[in-house]
């Protein structure tokens, strides 16, 4: 199984969904922000913190993690296959943001591209 295959292979169970804090000029879509599977079994526990990019229009443009703290740092399937947790993570938040819309930023009255952070925190 390749990793893309098992980062999306649980997303019909229900998950341990991580509530975000809402952000001013943000319309969620219909993706949530769940842990994957692996993580839940795992009892994975800790925060990541996101550097969200928006374009003119006020679509994201790209997600990259700034820092984590997860525990674990790393997760073993059933067949032996090890995964960053930050690998199996960071998508799901990705998706939750490029769902969702948000209100382009106006510099002299222009649409201009911009950036955020936010950071998810689960216990």
């Amino acid at each position: 199984m390749t990793h893309a295959q098992y980062s999306t292979a649980f997303d019909r169970l229900a998950p341990a969904r991580a509530p975000l804090p809402a952000r001013p000029g943000f319309t969620p879509g219909t993706a949530f922000v769940s842990l994957p599977e692996l993580l839940v079994r795992r009892d994975m526990k800790g925060a990541i913190s996101v550097k969200v990019s928006v374009d003119e229009a006020g679509n994201v443009s790209g997600v990259v993690a700034a820092w984590n703290s997860l525990i674990p740092t790393h997760v073993t399937s059933a067949n032996g296959e090890t995964f960053a947790s930050l690998d199996l993570l960071l998508p799901v938040v990705e998706k939750y943001y490029r769902d969702g819309k948000l209100t382009p930023r106006l510099v002299n009255g222009n649409p201009a591209p911009f950036s955020f952070s936010q950071e998810v925190d689960w216990k």
